[in-house]
C-alpha cells in the first residue's frame, strides 16, 4: 500500500516539461479555425432566425396590399 502511495506522489510531483515550439503558423491556423467556426455558427443561427421572420413579414405585406387593392376596387 505504501509503495502505491509513494508511486502516485512521485507521478504527481514529477515535473512534466514539454520542450516544444509552436510557431506563428500554428497560432495563425488555430485563430483562423476558431474564427471560421464562430462565423459559421452565427451565420447558421442568423439563417434559422431570419428566413421565417422574412416569410412572416412578406405575408403581412401581401395581405396589406390585397386589402388596399380590394378597397380600391370597391370605389
Amino acid at each position: 500500500m505504501q509503495l502505491i502511495i509513494l508511486f502516485i506522489i512521485t507521478i504527481i510531483a514529477y515535473p512534466n516539461v514539454a520542450y516544444a515550439y509552436l510557431g506563428p503558423g500554428l497560432g495563425g491556423g488555430l485563430f483562423a479555425t476558431i474564427l471560421g467556426i464562430l462565423i459559421a455558427f452565427f451565420i447558421g443561427l442568423f439563417a434559422v432566425i431570419y428566413f421565417p421572420i422574412k416569410k412572416i413579414i412578406l405575408k403581412l405585406k401581401n395581405k396589406k396590399k390585397e386589402k388596399i387593392g380590394s378597397e380600391q376596387e370597391k370605389k
